[in-house]
């Protein structure tokens, strides 16, 4: 008899356990397509604010609630702005993500002068500035000499990376200038020279926006990076 009612209790506790384990996965799942997500940054292209390695929580709630799982947009709330850095399915590649920062939004002009980014006429403001020792040893190989530089975009201010060695920012000077469609975002990675970007393959839409990236969780490269713990860059 104690036998019977001993084996039903480890039954119900099983059954217990299992339904908690299965509701815990579930919490995760849910949390991963409805509130936020990690994404492992894969190249330089974000340097010197983002680096290959670094963990970053994406919202994905940022702009818009979705259904769970299939995601549908219930309601948009808010609106991707010019400063903002958003993970993104590239329009001609949905099988490639992408990092990289809003520097214009639709109706706005963009161009280069020289290393330099212009939007709506408007060389963008630049003081110069340095990372810190810890980071300068991240940096990824460059042409030239690396020149960083504080920059003003919008409401946010951050930090860009200009390669001396590399002419590729210059193949976007002297142009007139890319009008960026309505519902659309010129997207450009803060390592100007070395970013494949909106200049490359064009804008990106905002249904293609993941969500909005807002701090580096942890980082590992040939071992942990501690200082760059929950480091914020939005």
């Amino acid at each position: 008899m104690k036998q019977g009612l001993m084996r039903g209790y480890q039954a119900v506790g099983e059954v217990f356990r299992t339904r908690n384990l299965l509701l815990f996965l579930m919490g995760i799942v849910l949390f991963r397509a409805c509130v936020a997500v990690p994404y492992t940054v894969p190249s330089g292209s974000m340097e010197p604010t983002i680096f290959p390695g670094d963990r970053v929580l994406t919202l994905m709630f940022a702009y818009d609630l979705r259904i769970p799982l299939r995601g549908d947009v219930i309601l948009r709330h808010n609106t991707p702005k010019v400063g903002d850095v958003v993970v993104f399915t590239r329009p001609d590649v949905p099988s490639q993500t992408y990092i990289k920062r809003v520097v214009a939004v639709g109706g706005q002009l963009v161009s280069m002068s020289g290393k330099d980014l212009v939007i709506d006429g408007h060389k963008l403001t630049t003081q110069p500035a340095k990372v810190f020792d810890e980071d300068a040893e991240l940096l990824g190989p460059l042409d030239g000499e690396p020149i960083v530089l504080n920059e003003s975009l919008g409401s946010t201010e951050h930090l860009a990376l200009q390669d001396s060695g590399s002419s590729f920012s210059e193949l976007w000077s002297n142009r007139d200038g890319f009008e960026v469609p309505e519902e659309s975002y010129f997207v450009m990675g803060d390592n100007r020279d070395h970013s494949n970007d909106s200049r490359s393959w064009g804008v990106i839409r905002r249904e293609d926006i993941v969500g909005k990236a807002v701090v580096v969780v942890w980082s590992y490269g040939e071992q942990m990076r501690w200082w760059r713990f929950l480091h914020r860059f939005d």
